[in-house]
């Protein structure tokens, strides 16, 4: 199947590209600049790569043009939660206009390709009640921009759907990580100081935001094959959450990561770190993606964390060799 993702260089681009390549399906991508590439250097033999902003309409029409795609992947977006707070117009650029446009270009080619849209579980927001597993029939209120930029980019993929015979998919992605993820994500900001740590780059003191909050993880392999099942079976106009159905107190993260550290931790609050409005507990039903094309969770969230460690060792080893 020949597969194109926007955003090909971010944390899930870079890992969707290692499971299509094992499959030899033909990739093409493009992401905003070469800064991003670097996950993707072991497969830049086996991959079209274009240096393109999703709002650049004409830019994306051409590489789908000359591309066909049979699925277009729509990963490309703003993804941190908290930044998205301090840039609200941008987040509405890329996440809405850019889906716009992506779905503008992809609904220009004959045939039509199946688009897969990177949604989220925070479109849910202040509708959760608290600890209660949420399925997709589910009231949706955001209470931040980034879920408020997720829900606007579901109903252009209905609008694409219904108005003009694009097939749209929408996945509704719980958190998840896994290596390579940014350390501006909870998870790789624990493994990344306490690596850092462990080799003298840093003091052995963590700053850390609200410690209460539970959520919904998932490792990103997982998730990649929630993609891909989705690209094969997943009906258009579905919206689909992918989800562990079991929520984490992000506290209890910061604990496993510091029995696997190698020197002692010390831990320290920083209210620069917590958020104007954060939902408690969210936690996902996937019940439906297993019924359709039957995606669940399996890899151990005890397993996903001490790759996340190792990963952010090598990478603090490596700086450390180099200082």
């Amino acid at each position: 199947m020949r597969s194109l993702i926007t955003g090909i260089g971010g944390f899930a681009g870079g890992h969707l590209v290692a499971a299509l390549t094992t499959n030899d399906d033909p990739v093409a991508g493009c992401d905003f600049g070469r800064d991003s590439y670097a996950q993707l250097e072991p497969f830049r033999d086996r991959i079209e790569l274009v240096e393109a902003d999703i709002l650049d309409g004409q830019a994306l029409a051409s590489l789908m043009q000359g591309f066909r795609p049979e699925v277009v992947y729509h990963l490309a977006a703003i993804t941190h939660v908290g930044q998205a707070w301090q840039m609200r117009r941008k987040t509405f650029e890329v996440n809405v206009i850019g889906t716009a446009t992506v779905l503008e270009a992809a609904a220009e080619l004959d045939p039509k390709p199946k688009v897969i849209v990177a949604s989220s579980g925070q479109v849910y927001g202040a509708a959760v009640q608290d600890g209660v597993p949420v399925d997709e029939g589910h009231a949706t209120r955001p209470q931040e921009p980034y879920g408020a930029s997720k829900l606007c980019t579901e109903v252009l993929a209905e609008q694409a759907w219904r108005g003009e015979r694009l097939p749209t998919v929408v996945l509704r992605t719980f958190n998840f990580t896994g290596p390579w993820q940014s350390p501006t994500f909870v998870c790789g900001d624990f493994a990344n100081q306490i690596a850092r740590a462990e080799v003298g780059l840093a003091p052995p003191v963590m700053t850390v935001g609200n410690l209460e909050a539970r959520r919904d993880f998932c490792d990103v392999r997982d998730v990649i094959d929630g993609y891909l099942l989705a690209a094969e079976h997943a009906e258009p106009g579905g919206i689909y959450n992918l989800a562990s159905g079991t929520p984490v107190r992000i506290g209890d993260i910061l604990e496993n990561l510091i029995e696997m550290a190698h020197v002692p931790i010390e831990v320290r609050q920083d209210p620069a770190r917590l958020r104007p409005a954060e939902i408690e507990t969210l936690v996902g039903d996937a019940s439906l993606a297993q019924e359709r094309f039957g995606w669940r969770a399996s890899i151990p969230f005890e397993e996903t964390l001490a790759d996340i460690l190792e990963f952010w060792r090598r990478q603090a080893e490596r700086e450390a060799s180099d200082a």
